[in-house]
């Protein structure tokens, strides 16, 4: 809220990092998909299980995931592209 400019696009859109279909794919915000990729890897190599497990477990609920968004990830993801940018932004945020 400290940006100068004061519609509410300002305060609600991303600057650095998305989370969620919203703002994926922004060439702005960029800079930390590549982080997220070696987050993930970080998480999955410490927690004593393989990616995959994480993946089915993201699977296994990607129909209430999905209730949480309205419209863009009704149409823009399938259900594998939407668990996997789920999965990398649970491990960017843990």
């Amino acid at each position: 809220m400290r940006f100068k400019k004061h519609n509410e696009e300002d305060y609600f859109t991303p600057k650095m990092v998305s989370f969620g279909p919203y703002y994926h794919g922004l060439p702005e915000l960029g800079m930390a998909k590549e982080f997220k990729h070696e987050v993930l890897t970080m998480v999955v190599s410490s927690s004593g299980n393989d990616k995959q497990f994480f993946y089915c477990q993201i699977i296994e609920v990607i129909d209430q995931i999905r209730n949480c968004y309205v419209e863009v990830s009704r149409v823009a993801y399938d259900d594998g592209a939407l668990a996997e940018m789920i999965l990398l932004d649970a491990s960017f945020a843990i």
